[in-house]
């Protein structure tokens, strides 16, 4: 997802939030991993206007918990469909 939102031109990806500990703080393709709870810290740093939410493991319960936090911050959220809703239609 990441290079094919590079390749394009509309989204200029700033950072990755991930609630995995083991991956908190890290920099990934260049670019740093927040824990959620740092959710405002990465938008004062890096002046994020949009959120591509991309967890298709997670359950619909899970999708609407993370909806939630992310409906505190000023930001744009859009869904990212999983491989299988892809294929599916």
């Amino acid at each position: 997802l990441l290079a094919a939102l590079r390749l394009g031109r509309s989204l200029a990806p700033v950072a990755f939030i991930d609630d995995d500990a083991t991956i908190a703080n890290r920099v990934i393709a260049g670019l740093r991993v927040y824990k959620p709870k740092h959710t405002q810290q990465m938008i004062e740093e890096t002046g994020a206007q949009e959120i591509l939410l991309a967890v298709p493991s997670a359950s619909r319960a899970r999708r609407r918990e993370i909806l939630e936090l992310l409906g505190q911050y000023n930001l744009h959220v859009r869904s990212v469909p999983g491989l299988m809703d892809l294929a599916s239609g």
